[in-house]
């Protein structure tokens, strides 16, 4: 056998010649063996069972064998005997590891283990063979003699603590650090009573759970969270511990908490300061059973060393405080006699006076040596001066008295003075002491409030705590027709309506509630009529309540017809606003139906005016009259727009845009026409002006072309400069729209932002237009939060300034460079070959749509409604349908779901390039179009190359 395992077979197979003799050897030794000795199989269940065993873990031979070993091993313990096992049955042998079992009897157990495997004569592992041996007192005493250790290197540092710490707050600090740092808790904290709620605050903290212990509540008195070691320490005035925090009853309020702590178990000590419980002392384990007899001796000890330095600490503060507060009165005591603002007087019953402050002379404008030799009956009013003597007399017959009465001075001003006497004791004879305050204020107080009281126009009553009137001024006397002596014999309730009675104890309910109540009431007249009264009713110190009542009949009848008018006043509104909107309608109405036929005038215009081989002056005239056309355009967009600014519908967008490029495409677009004109046309853009912002770039564009269209209409020669720059604020823009044209006199400059005017009636003549531009420009500024100006002077040209407040973006989308122009001829069809579908209820733009797309050398299928565009796309499956929106039988939007609907179901997943055609310019119509999932929008009158274009994006698909 090995010489570190007695008791324990070799690996080797037992010689079979012998194997009854050893047998019987293994058998008498396993059975008087003091250790465990355990035989299992492979999969771990227990094939032997010795006596030991028995006794070290409780379990009987017979409730074992044939059971898993696991019976008996913690399941903190499984992973690593599993292990050992498979070390085992590697034939591999583990000696000695210290773990721990689960005993029947007797709870958790340390154990010695050393596991061998069992061969057969083949030389195979068949089992295991375990010799466990009890080792829990011996563990028991190591950690007991650890604990002692550092218990008493604890008690030293708390004895330290003791002798050096200066300050009650300095030695518990001190000592809970000792218990944590020396003593090895995990942690420990000192509560200290708070008298009025009986809960122990914590006053010193050391190691884990500092947080847990300002969070809790413990208490010293027997309330759930009182019952705990540290308030039942306190309660008692005895130690108080818990071996088991998992188990015990009382900790049930903490344990959550103190399980994340991996605290165990905790014993409190009371602490004493002079003989009066003042708090506990509490340390925590991570041990179970860690505080045995001695460890609650020693900590006893230690808390009672505490108690007696925390007492000596609290006697010496307490000689410190008496000795400054002694100090501290003597100074107060002087301090009070000569900063008190009344007088202050000390006399003895012969009235002769023995101490009196400065402010005393001050007042009377005597001197020390002259009051020393005055009677205190020399400062009052001979006639006054009886009933003074009387009130002295009080003062040392009964201990104390009070006189209101005129104060008079060395120079014989009188001084209206409360003046207060009380007997004391002062140098063994008996005296009065007293102060007398100036109550000039309070005496001109109380005048002034009888006058107001007395001419108050408004009733005023006042009534004791049982509600009846103690006084009432003239007012209410006359608003209710009785007199002030009449008056004073009522109680509420008999000037209160009968109607309003029962809410008279809800009233009072409010009023001690809030100290202040209002409302209206109904009150009863001496002569039996009723009338409405306003009042407000506030709770006065002392219980009494002050009533101030007015009259509201006259302000009722005034406010039935405020109410009237305002009805009135509303309904002229409503039918304003109704008119509004009828007139928005109208317009819009108007709007669709004049761009309907004028759809087809300019659009057959523009086919005319690019017809090959037409005679110069045929195609003069298309031109004029896509010119005049253009010209009606523009006018029905101002005056739909002037009257969406003026109903308040004008939506302003937010949205990003490069302001430096829309003052160039401004330009762009106006270039020709300058051009024509032989005008200069430059742009100007700050070298700090944001490359993006936030706002409405189309209103702005809006705007910029109003203003710099003018300019080059009204200007013959020089030019027209757009330039932009930052404002003067943050986050404003300012553009400038500058000309060399005739100019503007002042006197006219405020009338061309008025609508359908113009600074000279004659350039209408001249150049047409409605006078409206400059108006909706305006309000489109102000609508986006800025402003247009104007400076001019006649024949010096004009400058509009546009600023605006356009917040600064991070980043946005350049708009796109324009595109070079497209050969619009029959070869386009081929360069872009699509099938296309035409929706056009309206048999005119039909047949120009028609023939646009013939022109550009397109095939196509029309229909005239919804329900007929949905048949002809199930039938021809179209790559772009031209939609209208407004027809008979389904409108273009529903055709377009209908379209999508039937998309989804499509195995190819191919989809129709869809651009809605409409005379309607509702932003909303607009929406609901992307909404139904329509790819594009144009509005009525549609241009050939707006269609070209749209072609060309379908067919990039």
């Amino acid at each position: 056998m090995p010489p570190d395992s007695p008791g324990m077979p070799s690996e080797a197979p037992i010689p079979s010649q012998s194997d009854d003799l050893l047998k019987a050897r293994l058998a008498a030794i396993t059975e008087a063996s003091e250790n465990a000795v355990i035989t299992c199989d492979l999969q771990g269940n227990v094939v032997d069972w010795n006596p030991a065993a028995e006794t070290i873990y409780g379990y009987a031979a017979v409730e074992m064998i044939g059971q898993p070993l696991g019976r008996i091993i913690p399941e903190e313990n499984i992973e690593k005997e599993i292990h050992i096992q498979n070390r085992a049955a590697n034939n591999e042998a583990t000696h000695r590891f210290e773990t721990s079992r689960l005993s029947k009897s007797r709870g958790l157990v340390s154990v010695s283990v050393s596991v061998k495997p069992l061969c057969d004569p083949e030389g195979n592992v068949a089992g295991l063979l375990r010799i466990e041996r009890d080792v829990t007192i011996q563990k028991e005493r190591e950690r007991e003699f650890n604990r002692l250790n550092k218990l008493y290197a604890a008690m030293g540092q708390v004895n330290h603590a003791i002798v050096f710490s200066k300050t009650r707050e300095e030695l518990l600090d001190r000592v809970c650090r000792a218990l944590v740092e020396d003593g090895g808790f995990h942690m420990a904290w000192i509560g200290w009573v708070e008298e009025s709620t009986y809960r122990l605050l914590p006053m010193a903290v050391a190691g884990e759970g500092a947080d847990y212990v300002n969070s809790i509540m413990v208490y010293g008195d027997d309330r759930a969270e009182g019952r705990g070691p540290a308030g039942t320490a306190f309660r008692t005035g005895r130690p108080c511990k818990c071996e088991d925090i998992e188990k015990e009853p009382s900790m049930d309020p903490w344990r959550r908490a103190l399980r994340e702590f991996g605290f165990r178990s905790v014993a409190s000590f009371p602490i004493r300061v002079q003989g009066t419980l003042r708090g506990a002392l509490s340390m925590y384990a991570s041990e179970l059973n860690y505080f045995r007899d001695k460890e609650m001796a020693l900590l006893e000890e230690a808390a009672s060393d505490l108690s007696y330095a925390l007492t000596g600490l609290e006697e010496r503060r307490e000689r410190r405080v008496a000795e400054i507060t002694a100090r501290e009165e003597q100074s107060f005591s002087t301090a009070m006699i000569e900063t008190i603002p009344g007088i202050l007087y000390l006399y003895d019953d012969r009235l002769r006076f023995l101490r009196w402050n400065r402010r005393f002379e001050e007042i009377s404008g005597y001197t020390r040596e002259e009051i020393g030799r005055m009677s205190p009956l020399d400062f009052f009013r001979k006639e006054d001066r009886p009933g003074i003597l009387e009130r002295i007399g009080e003062v040392f017959e009964k201990g104390s008295s009070w006189a209101e009465a005129a104060f008079v001075s060395k120079d014989g001003k009188e001084m209206p003075y409360y003046l207060t006497g009380s007997r004391i004791t002062y140098n063994g004879a008996s005296c009065l002491i007293g102060v007398g305050v100036d109550i000039s204020d309070r005496v001109h107080a109380e005048e002034r409030y009888t006058t107001l009281f007395e001419h108050a126009p408004d009733g005023l009553l006042v009534a004791d705590a049982n509600g009846r009137y103690i006084d009432a001024n003239p007012s209410i006397c006359r608003m209710l027709g009785y007199s002030q002596e009449e008056m004073l014999t009522l109680h509420r309730a008999h000037i209160l309506s009968p109607s309003h009675k029962e809410q008279v104890p809800h009233a009072m309910e409010e009023l001690r509630h809030k100290g202040l109540f209002r409302r209206e009431w109904r009150l009863h007249r001496k002569n039996g009529t009723e009338f409405f009264a306003d009042t407000i009713t506030a709770l006065m110190p002392d219980g009494s309540t002050l009533c101030i009542i007015r009259d509201v009949t006259e302000k009722q009848r005034r406010e039935a017809v405020l109410a009237q008018a305002l009805k009135h006043e509303k309904e002229l509104t409503e039918e304003a606003r109704a008119g509004e909107r009828a007139k928005g309608e109208f317009l819009a109405v108007m709007s669709h139906e004049i761009r309907t036929p004028l759809n087809g005038i300019l659009g057959f215009s523009e086919l005319l005016a690019h017809t090959p081989g037409l005679p110069e002056e045929a195609l003069g005239h298309a031109r004029t009259i896509v010119k005049s056309g253009e010209a009606l355009l523009h006018l029905l967009d101002d005056v739909l727009d002037f009257s969406r600014i003026e109903a308040g519908r004008m939506p302003i967008e937010h949205e990003v845009f490069s302001p430096g490029q829309l003052l160039e495409s401004t330009r762009a677009l106006l270039a020709s026409l300058a051009t024509e004109k032989k005008l200069d046309m430059s742009v100007s853009v700050g070298p700090d002006v944001p490359r993006f912002v936030i706002g409405d770039a189309g209103r702005i564009r809006q705007i910029l072309l109003n203003l710099a269209g003018n300019a080059v209409k009204f200007t013959r020669r020089g030019g027209v400069t757009l330039s932009l720059q930052r404002g003067k604020e943050t986050g404003w823009l300012e553009f400038l729209v500058k000309d060399t044209g005739p100019g503007i006199p002042q006197e006219k400059i405020q009338s061309i932002f008025q609508p359908f005017t113009q600074a000279d009636s004659s350039l209408t003549r001249r150049h047409g237009g409605t006078g409206l531009g400059l108006t909706i420009s305006l309000r489109l500024a102000q609508l986006m939060g800025g402003t247009l100006t104007v400076e001019s002077q006649p024949g010096q040209g004009a400058g509009f300034l546009l600023a605006l407040p356009l917040a600064e973006a991070v980043s946005g989308t350049a708009e796109a460079p324009p595109e070079s122009p497209v050969a619009l001829d029959a070869e386009f069809a081929i360069k872009h070959p699509l099938r296309v579908l035409v929706v056009e209820d309206d048999k005119v733009n039909l047949r120009l749509i028609q023939t646009i797309l013939t022109r550009l050398g397109y095939e196509t299928c029309a229909a005239s409604n919804g329900i007929e565009a949905v048949e002809a796309y199930r039938e021809m499956k179209p790559d772009c349908i031209l939609m209208d929106l407004q027809m008979p039988e389904l409108d273009g939007i529903e055709a377009t779901r209908a379209i999508r609907e039937i998309e989804k179901a499509d195995e190819e997943k191919k989809t129709a390039y869809i651009a809605a055609l409409t005379a309607d310019i509702i932003p909303l119509d607009r929406r609901h179009c992307f909404e139904a999932g329509m790819d594009t929008y144009l509005s009525k009158p549609v241009k050939i190359a707006s269609i070209a274009a749209t072609l060309v994006e379908a067919s990039s698909r």
